[in-house]
């Protein structure tokens, strides 16, 4: 397969993903089971492919079972202000905890004493 050919092929797929991540999360509310659906569907796409998934829909796939996770239907959000703030994510198909830095601090500098 030429390179024009897997650059079009990927620029399909990820448009494909795109649309069936977008379903997913509206549907989530009204029909859980199809829109989990959707997201596995979207993630076959995506390692058939190798396209990467967009960190906006990364975080609502689970780590360790691959389910879709909305938060307060199948899933608990807290967040832990401590040295590194963070979201802790609990899933409630498989149990696992997952942690997600929300920033970092900046470190101040100092003026200069001139």
């Amino acid at each position: 397969m030429r390179r024009s050919d897997k650059r079009k092929e990927r620029r399909i797929a990820s448009e494909r993903v795109d649309i069936l991540m977008r379903m997913a999360l509206e549907k989530a509310s009204q029909d859980l089971v199809l829109a989990k659906r959707y997201a596995e569907t979207a993630r076959k796409i995506r390692l058939r492919s190798r396209v990467q998934f967009p960190l906006e829909y990364k975080r609502y796939i689970c780590r360790h079972c691959n389910s879709l996770i909305v938060p307060g239907v199948n899933c608990r959000v807290r967040t832990q202000p401590r040295r590194e703030p963070h979201l802790v994510v609990t899933c409630f198909e498989c149990g696992k905890k997952m942690r997600m830095p929300l920033g970092r601090r900046r470190a101040r500098s100092l003026p200069d004493r001139g």
